[in-house]
């Protein structure tokens, strides 16, 4: 009768105790936490030294939703400190630095189920409050749970997440460089050649190249930059070529500009930019007036609007300028290779 007896109550209670968490974690599903921490309380009088894993585990997740992370906290570390003090004494080391990660032993499943669920309650402390102590407990236990290969891709999912935080803040930083280029340009503009007695004018053309030699600065991020430079070219213009009204031919004209450009370039890539950059330009020819004839527009003052691409290879880049500048008669274009410090 008495082995009967015991037979039944060792049967009976844990039936009686799933039971009974069942309940607890429908009250928890409802967010009846209070009431689900009573039934829990009820399976083992209040005694914590009767409470099973499953019991604990609930039991804390109670507390966390209700916002008393000491009580949490409490629990889950009596967890780790009944069953699994020895290997908690290595992860502690690990989470230090003081060993590798990937020195520890294989670690059991319920500290590693325990672990889990600190990392899942310092995250979403991490998020309310963006405290850098949560995220740094949050970046070592998911990191121990890839090395333990635990609920790796969840783990994974959150590092990720951080790792493009910082990505973005650091994309999002903006810094000055400076930069030497040396271009070949090209250029077709056109100047007035005006009969004095007569007053009849004609419009010259003139085909001009040289060398444009410029100093920079961009000031920009991972997204794109805003860019500033300089430069002073000089070069050789044949002058009237395509003029029929009027017998007038110079060759080896010299020209001399000078220019401020600034333009935006977006970052397609992380070595290729393209945007638009606007040049305000004084163009010098040393044109030659003959006799009984004047010279306009020798000397002009003028603006434009170019594409501007630059291909970074390393600490050196390609750089090619195109497109409209007023009073020229054609395109501007100008490529060189530059030196960025």
């Amino acid at each position: 009768m008495v082995i009967r007896s015991l037979l039944l109550l060792i049967l009976f209670i844990p039936i009686a105790n799933a039971l009974t968490l069942r309940d607890a974690a429908n009250a928890y599903k409802k967010r009846q936490y209070r009431k689900s921490i009573k039934i829990i309380k009820k399976i083992s009088k209040g005694n914590i030294k009767f409470y099973t894993d499953d019991s604990l585990i609930l039991m804390s997740k109670n507390f966390e939703q209700l916002g008393e992370m000491k009580n949490a906290n409490m629990i889950r570390n009596f967890m780790i400190s009944r069953k699994y003090r020895k290997e908690n004494r290595e992860v502690k080391k690990a989470l230090a630095g003081k060993i590798d990660l990937d020195d520890l032993d294989e670690l059991p499943k319920g500290l590693l189920k325990v672990y889990y669920m600190m990392l899942s309650s310092r995250y979403d402390m991490y998020l309310k409050n963006k405290s850098a102590r949560n995220k740094k407990a949050v970046i070592k236990f998911a990191e121990l749970l890839v090395e333990q290969d635990y609920k790796s891709d969840k783990a994974e999912i959150i590092l990720k997440r951080f790792r493009d935080e910082e990505q973005r803040k650091k994309d999002a930083i903006f810094y000055k460089k400076y930069f030497m280029l040396a271009s070949y340009a090209s250029w077709q503009d056109e100047i007035i050649l005006t009969d004095d007695a007569s007053g009849f004018e004609q419009d010259i053309n003139s085909t001009a190249q040289g060398t444009l030699l410029t100093a920079g600065m961009t000031y920009g991020n991972a997204h794109g930059e805003y860019r500033f430079q300089l430069s002073v070219g000089f070069g050789a213009a044949t002058v009237g070529e395509d003029s029929g009204d009027f017998d007038y031919f110079q060759n080896n004209v010299g020209e001399t500009l000078f220019s401020f450009t600034s333009g935006y370039l977006w970052k397609t890539s992380d070595n290729v930019s393209i945007g638009v950059s606007a040049p305000l330009l004084l163009r010098i020819g040393d044109f030659t007036e003959p006799d009984g004839f004047t010279i306009s527009q020798g000397t002009i003052i003028t603006t434009g609007l170019l594409a501007h691409m630059v291909w970074n290879i390393n600490s050196y880049f390609l750089n090619l300028e195109f497109g409209k500048v007023l009073k020229l008669r054609s395109s501007f274009i100008n490529i060189g290779v530059g030196y960025t410090f």
